[in-house]
């Protein structure tokens, strides 16, 4: 075991609302000294806090010109379609949009810290991390996505963000010490593509000491997560249409895109049997399944992560000790399957999930709900974090 060493943790996002980043510093705070360098301070977490410049290059909108007149409008299209996005893919060109004043700046204030280990997380932070580190102290990258495919929907966004993505990733993931991957299938993507050194570290949430509720009539559905409109909840509301009486849906949704959300709470308003409640904290998620009977998930595969989803939902809904229902993505349906956990759909489709839910009844219910309270230790957050520490403990050592 090393001595007590400086860990920096780099997110640009707000940490507080980063699962995957406040289960990292928990993992270290009691063995480590740990600070993080972000936009977003979460004052609760007693973590020394570096503030980041707010880049003002970031989000810049090239769509300005769309309401002026042809002769401005016109000649700015041509420059961004054929000069602009024809320059994009060039490394200078990448480079040059990366690094910011902002991002210089940042550079040189972290490069001033005492630092024994960084961890990036997030795609956006990768070249600052190894920059900071110039080959010299060893960086870990937390991937939470398989970047280069996040919206590879969007054949814009594949050639834009997307085109950079993979750039950041080919060229600075080799130069990591090791890369923390969220699922087999995304480990098993960077290393076909990457030479690296990989785990995987799940998305799994701290062990809870809580017992199965008995299942009674209604028999209770909930959902938890963001109100996105890319994530269609409407398949896991229209499931409701092949449900009789005796299931009542529960949908608690954080406002992600909250005019999405109000369309749903009006398209859905006339059916009593969908029941829309107030968001709880991240660490409150499971203690508020356990009211509930099963925990339900259908995520249409529209790209390479969300085909491979391993979700936090997944994690809470067990130590919820709930009966899942979820969709056949590869990896939730491995372990729902393996550990019999629940059911797993045919398809993606509303009808297909209401069949296996009526092929249920509340002994079969109990019997997935008592699975997942045996299994909650070996799927909870805690083992993760004992690998973690130790990963990070050996990297220090060397």
């Amino acid at each position: 075991m090393p001595s007590r060493r400086n860990i920096i943790i780099i997110c640009t996002h707000n940490y507080q609302q980063q699962p995957r980043v406040l289960r990292t510093i928990e993992a270290l705070k009691n063995d480590h000294n740990i600070s993080v360098a972000g936009l977003s301070e979460a004052k609760e977490h007693a973590i020394n806090f570096i503030p980041l410049a707010q880049n003002t290059r970031q989000g810049k909108k090239e769509y300005w010109h769309f309401d002026k007149p042809a002769v401005i409008r016109l000649p700015v299209s041509f420059y961004y379609k054929y000069i602009i996005q024809k320059q994009f893919n060039k490394a200078a060109n990448f480079e040059q949009q990366y690094w910011t004043n902002e991002r210089k700046l940042d550079l040189v204030k972290l490069s001033e810290e005492k630092i024994d280990l960084i961890i990036s997380h997030g795609v956006d932070t990768l070249p600052l991390a190894v920059k900071i580190s110039n080959n010299k102290i060893p960086v870990i990258f937390n991937a939470h996505e398989y970047y280069p495919l996040e919206f590879e929907q969007d054949q814009n966004w594949l050639k834009t963000q997307g085109a950079f993505a993979t750039y950041v990733i080919n060229k600075y993931l080799p130069k990591c010490t090791q890369v923390f991957c969220v699922s087999e299938q995304i480990q098993l993507e960077y290393q076909k593509n990457n030479k690296i050194n990989s785990i995987v570290i799940t998305n799994a949430t701290s062990y809870k000491n809580l017992n199965p509720k008995k299942t009674s009539l209604p028999i209770k559905i909930i959902h938890h997560g963001a109100a996105m409109r890319a994530r269609q909840i409407e398949l896991m509301a229209d499931m409701m249409n092949f449900l009789s009486n005796d299931y009542e849906l529960y949908l608690m949704l954080v406002p992600t895109e909250a005019d999405y959300l109000s369309e749903l709470k009006l398209k859905y308003k006339s059916n009593s049997r969908i029941k829309f409640i107030e968001p709880v904290a991240v660490s409150e998620i499971p203690a508020e399944c356990n009211k509930y009977d099963i925990g339900l998930f259908i995520l249409p595969p529209v790209n390479f992560n969300w085909l491979n989803v391993l979700p936090n939902k997944l994690f809470e809904y067990v130590q919820g000790r709930l009966c899942l229902a979820v969709s056949p993505n590869p990896d939730m349906k491995g372990i729902v399957k393996k550990l019999e956990l629940g059911i797993v759909s045919e398809n993606y489709s509303a009808g297909a999930m209401a069949e296996k839910i009526k092929s249920l009844n509340m002994v079969k219910i109990d019997a997935f709900k008592s699975n997942s309270h045996k299994h909650a230790d070996e799927l909870s957050g805690e083992h993760n974090q004992k690998l973690m520490l130790s990963e990070i403990n050996k990297i220090l050592l060397n």
